[in-house]
C-alpha cells in the first residue's frame, strides 16, 4: 500500500496505512512497557493480543514503521521502532550473534500473566501518579480483560491527557516516562515467558534487512555491530560446504536450507552491501544466488521449488507462491534476481525473474492479497530502481550527509552503491559485475559525490545534499 501511495499519490491509501499503524501502536498488541509486538489480536480494536511474540513479526514491523516515519515524521512511529529494537536486543539476542525465534504467551501456566496488571499493583507502585497513568493505559478496578486484569493500551494521547488533568504537557510526559520505567522494572522481576532459542536462517535474514533499514532511516548505528555479528554467526554455524542450513540450536546446526532461507539471507546480504559498503557481503550474495538457482530453480516450468535438490526425495516438490506469516520465498528470490540484474547487468537473472512474474501474473490479478510480496517485486520490475552511487570515505561527515539525504526519502525502488575511493580499484577487481554501473564515476574535486541513475540515464554528479534531494523526487 505504501508503494501504491508512492506511485499514485493517493492520500486515502496512506490514510489507511497510518490508521492501522496508529491503532496497532496504541493497542494491547504492542507491548507498551517493553516494546515489540505480540503475534496477533483477537478483537477489532487491537486491544487483546495472543501474547506470544514472534521474531518474524517484529522483523517485518520494524521497517514498516520506519518507512511510515520517513513519510509522515510521526514521533509515535520512531518510538515504536526504537522500543521494538530495544526489546529485540534485550530478549531475543544470542550472545554469540543471531536472534532467537519466539517467546511464549504463557508464564507460570497462565496466558499473558507476565504482561497484565491489576489496579492495586499499579497504585502500590506509583502512588499519586497512579491516577494519571491508569487513565492513560485504561487500567481499572474491574479490569479491561478477564478476571479483573488489565492489558495496557492507550486510550488517549499525552496532549489529551494533559488537557484532561489540566497540567502542562511537559509535566505529564515526564510523569508518564517515569511511571513507565517503574512499571517496567517491577515487571522484570516476574517470571518471564519461555523462549524458543532456535536460530532460524530465514527469520534472521528477515530481521537483518529490517535492522539495516532502521540504521539507515533513524540513524540507529548501534544496530550495526548486531548485524555484523549475526552475519558472522550465520556464516560460521549455518553455512557449510557452500550451502545454507536451516536451524541452529544448542550448539548444533542442521537441516538443509529451504528456499526462504536462501532468498531472505541473500536479500539481507544485498541490504548490508548497500548500507555498510562492504564488498564481501555482495560477493557472498552472488555466490549463494548461484547455489539457490542450482538447488531450487525449476528449469522445465519456471519458478522455484521450496525444497532443494539435496533435500530428501518427495513425491512432489512443492512451490510456495503465496505469502504466509513470512513473505513467500518465490517472491523474495524474484526480487533478489531483479536487484542483482540492475547491479550486474546479467540477463539470465532478469529472464528468470520475468518468467516468474509472467507465470504468476494471472494468479496475482485474481488473488492479490495472497501475493503482496510478489506484487512488490512486480512494482520494482515495472518502475526500475533509482541507482544512487555515493563515492566518499564512509565516515566522512560529507559522505554521511549524502547518505542521510537518501534515506530521508521513502524510495521503495532504489539501489544504493556506496564506494570508498580508497578501495575503488580493489572493489572493481573484486566485483567485475559492477564495472559497467560505476564506469566513469569519480569524486568531484576530492569531495564525497553522489550520482543518481535511472533506466540507463545518470544525473550530473552532486556533492551537496540540497542538490541531491531533488534528484530523488522523480514524481
Amino acid at each position: 500500500m505504501l508503494r501504491y501511495w508512492h506511485r499514485s499519490g493517493d492520500q486515502r491509501v496512506l490514510d489507511l496505512v497510518t490508521l492501522t499503524l496508529d491503532a496497532m501502536a496504541r493497542g494491547g498488541i504492542y507491548d507498551q512497557l517493553g516494546g515489540g509486538f505480540h503475534r496477533y489480536a483477537v478483537d477489532e480494536r487491537w486491544r487483546v493480543p495472543h501474547f506470544e511474540k514472534m521474531l518474524y513479526d517484529n522483523a517485518q514491523l520494524l521497517p514498516l514503521y520506519a518507512h511510515a516515519y520517513q513519510i509522515t515524521g510521526s514521533p509515535l512511529y520512531a518510538r515504536v521502532v526504537r522500543e521494538t529494537l530495544a526489546y529485540l536486543e534485550r530478549e531475543m539476542w544470542h550472545p554469540e550473534g543471531g536472534f532467537y525465534a519466539t517467546q511464549d504467551a504463557d508464564s507460570e501456566g497462565e496466558e499473558g500473566k507476565f504482561y497484565v496488571w491489576r489496579k492495586a499493583e499499579v497504585d502500590a507502585l506509583l502512588g499519586e501518579a497512579s491516577r494519571l497513568v491508569c487513565r492513560y493505559y485504561d487500567i481499572t478496578e474491574t479490569g479491561n480483560w478477564e478476571h479483573g486484569k488489565n492489558i495496557l493500551h492507550l486510550t488517549l494521547s499525552p496532549e489529551q491527557l494533559a488537557s484532561l488533568f489540566d497540567r502542562p504537557l511537559a509535566e505529564v510526559t515526564a510523569q508518564l516516562e517515569a511511571a513507565k520505567a517503574v512499571l517496567f522494572a517491577a515487571r522484570e522481576k516476574r517470571v518471564k515467558p519461555f523462549r524458543d532459542e532456535k536460530i532460524l536462517t530465514a527469520w534472521n535474514g528477515l530481521l537483518l534487512s529490517g535492522l539495516l533499514e532502521v540504521a539507515n532511516v533513524l540513524g540507529e548505528t548501534r544496530v550495526v555491530p548486531l548485524v555484523q555479528r549475526t552475519f558472522a554467526f550465520i556464516e560460521r554455524h549455518l553455512l557449510r560446504d557452500g550451502q545454507l542450513l536451516r536451524v541452529y540450536k544448542d550448539g548444533q546446526a542442521k537441516l538443509p536450507g529451504y528456499l526462504d532461507d536462501y532468498a531472505l539471507f541473500i536479500a539481507a546480504l544485498l541490504d548490508a552491501f548497500e548500507s555498510l559498503g562492504e564488498a564481501r557481503y555482495f560477493r557472498l550474495a552472488l555466490t549463494l544466488t548461484e547455489v539457490m538457482l542450482e538447488e531450487f530453480w525449476d528449469e522445465a516450468q519456471g519458478g522455484f521449488f521450496f525444497t532443494g535438490k539435496h533435500h530428501e526425495a518427495l513425491l512432489a516438490r512443492p512451490k510456495q507462491v503465496f505469502d504466509q506469516a513470512l513473505p513467500a520465498g518465490m517472491a523474495v528470490a524474484t526480487h533478489v534476481l531483479l536487484r542483482l540484474y540492475h547491479l550486474t547487468g546479467r540477463a539470465d537473472y532478469l529472464q528468470r525473474a520475468e518468467r516468474v512474474l509472467r507465470g504468476l501474473a494471472s494468479a496475482m490479478a485474481q488473488h492479490p492479497f495472497g501475493f503482496g510480496s510478489l506484487l512488490c517485486a512486480l512494482d520494482f520490475y515495472l518502475d526500475k530502481p533509482l541507482e544512487v552511487v555515493i563515492m566518499g570515505a564512509p565516515q566522512a561527515p560529507a559522505t554521511q550527509a549524502l547518505r542521510r539525504c537518501v534515506y530521508q526519502h521513502y524510495l521503495p525502488n532504489r539501489l544504493v552503491v556506496p564506494l570508498d575511493p580508497q578501495q575503488y580499484e580493489t572493489l572493481l577487481q573484486d566485483l567485475p559485475p559492477l564495472r559497467d554501473l560505476l564506469a566513469g564515476k569519480a569524486p568531484i574535486n576530492g569531495q564525497p559525490t553522489a550520482y543518481v541513475c535511472h533506466d540507463f540515464t545518470c544525473s550530473a554528479p552532486v556533492t551537496d545534499p540540497a542538490a541531491l534531494a531533488p534528484l530523488l523526487r522523480r514524481r
